[in-house]
């Protein structure tokens, strides 16, 4: 019974996600920059609801790139916006290089999400003065609890980046 339990929780786990967390978004935006592909999408009350902070992250799936591949990217919230979400891809690997090799400007096509799921600075809110450590792309999770926490916590961020147009 054990094994059987084992085998059938990631099974059941998989479902959940794929029923209950993964909506279509169709008028995503895609902002081509020499560095990546900053994503721009508004998402549903309901998505919004199920995050347990504002530090999360995502699942994304470009159809037009490739329809099977699931990537995780964080999630951070556009400040004139809440109810749109925003992640950068930077130009690391195979898959993120062909999204942005496939838009030649910026551009609104459909993209699917599934989530969103806490990410490590999900525990912020547990603590008064907060020191946010991030390289790169790291920002996002970092810019995510700043807008959080801004008006009742003391945050301090340090950021290190190679790229001076990731300070857009």
């Amino acid at each position: 019974v054990t094994g059987v339990q084992t085998c059938a929780l990631p099974i059941f786990d998989a479902a959940y996600v794929f029923l209950f967390m993964t909506e279509k978004i169709e008028t995503t935006r895609f902002y081509v920059l020499s560095s990546g592909v900053r994503i721009s999408m508004p998402v549903s009350k309901h998505f919004l609801n199920r995050a347990s902070s504002r530090a999360s992250f995502g699942y994304l799936n470009i159809p037009w790139i490739n329809d099977k591949q699931w990537h995780p990217f964080s999630l951070f919230q556009d400040p004139k916006d809440p109810c749109t979400q925003q992640m950068f891809l930077m130009k690391a690997g195979d898959w993120t290089r062909a999204v942005h090799a496939a838009l030649s400007r910026d551009t609104t096509r459909p993209c699917w999400i599934q989530g969103p799921f806490p990410s490590p600075y999900s525990h912020a809110a547990n603590y008064d003065n907060q020191i946010l450590v991030a390289s790169g792309i790291g920002i996002t999770p970092a810019l995510s609890t700043i807008y959080a926490f801004k008006s009742s916590r003391r945050i301090h961020l340090i950021w290190v980046i190679r790229d001076a147009e990731m300070l857009e």
